[in-house]
This record gives C-alpha cells, sequence and structure tokens, in this order.
C-alpha cells in the first residue's frame, strides 16, 4: 500500500516556538492555511482516495481544506495525534530535553523517555501501527493521512520497518508532504 503523508500547517504555537503535542489551544495562521493549498496540485498528482486526519483542530483544519478542493472522503483518527508531552505542552521547545523527549541532536536514543504525565516514543509506535494496520486491510486504498511531524517521523520508520531506537529525527516542516510504502508485516514493535 502506498501513502502520503502531510503535516498540518503552521501554527500559532509553531511561530511561537512552543511545545504542541495534544494540546489543541494552537491554531493554523493564515500563512499555514496557505501552505497546505500550495501542496493541492500535488496531492492531485498523488490521487488520495480517502483523507485520514488526526482530530486534533490543526490537522483537522488542514486536511478539511484538502478534502474540499479534491472532493474525497475526510475521516477523523484520534490515533494519528501528536505525541502527548504531558506537562510541557505550551512550555517552550528549549525546554524539552533529551531526558524526557528520547531525541538529541537527530537521534533517537531511548524510545522509553517519557515527559511528566506524557507519552514515549514506544507508546507513541504501539499507537500508530494499528492505523497503518488497519489502512492495509482496506486495500486497495490510496490514503492520504494528515497529521503531525512526530507523528510523521513514526509512521515513516514503520513503513520503512525501521527500528525507531536507531532512527534519524529528520526534520518535518509544516504542510511538508512525504510518500511511503507499507507492507503487511514490516512494522517493528
Amino acid at each position: 500500500m502506498r501513502l502520503t503523508l502531510l503535516r498540518h500547517g503552521t501554527t500559532t504555537w509553531n511561530d511561537q516556538r512552543l511545545i504542541q503535542g495534544q494540546s489543541d489551544a494552537s491554531r493554523l495562521t493564515s500563512a499555514g492555511r496557505d501552505e497546505i493549498r500550495a501542496v493541492l496540485s500535488d496531492l492531485r498528482e498523488r490521487d488520495p482516495d480517502l483523507i485520514v486526519a488526526s482530530d486534533l483542530t490543526r490537522a483537522w483544519e488542514s486536511a478539511r481544506i484538502v478534502a474540499d478542493a479534491l472532493g474525497v472522503e475526510l475521516v477523523r483518527d484520534a490515533r494519528l495525534r501528536e505525541r502527548n508531552f504531558g506537562t510541557y505542552e505550551g512550555r517552550p521547545l528549549d525546554d524539552l530535553g533529551p531526558e524526557l523527549s528520547g531525541v538529541d541532536h537527530g537521534r533517537v536514543i531511548d524510545v522509553d523517555a517519557r515527559p511528566p504525565l506524557g507519552e514515549s516514543l514506544a507508546d507513541m509506535r504501539a499507537r500508530l501501527a494499528p492505523v497503518l494496520e488497519d489502512l492495509h486491510r482496506r486495500a486497495p486504498v490510496r490514503p492520504l493521512l494528515v497529521t503531525h511531524g512526530g507523528a510523521i517521523r513514526v509512521l515513516r520508520a514503520l513503513c520503512e520497518g525501521s527500528d525507531l531506537a536507531a532512527t534519524t529525527w529528520y526534520p518535518v516542516t509544516n504542510a511538508s508532504l512525504w510518500d511511503v510504502a507499507y507492507r503487511d508485516g514490516c512494522v517493528t514493535r
């Protein structure tokens, strides 16, 4: 199954360099909506027949722009939410060190690290893997998943069959597109 991943457009908290996580207080900016509109022609070429989006407003609004423009079915899936950063949500990005995030200088160093009341990368992987499995069972389908930077990184690792502990944490810019393939059984746990 081939699928496309799309990160939501720029938000108010992106502009302020705040940790968004699963907080739903951040909203798309007008520039963020323009970023999503700017990738519509690329998305038309990919011809998705289903859009599955995180239920967080920033991703849902991004997905709604795409669905309205392409005339494609849109469904919510809370499993596509960003990582839960617990008590760190709403704080400056620089407050979240590697001992809490599990990521240091672009490398995953600890899949079990978690901020207080938050989620580890291992937890996130366990939440996201069934999304791919469910879509694979619906094949043939050409889904577009509209989600968040951390979720895209984990989904890419799952599709590549990579050990999350050895994953490079590539930058995922707002409104960026990622084409991946998922094969039954490639998900590492």
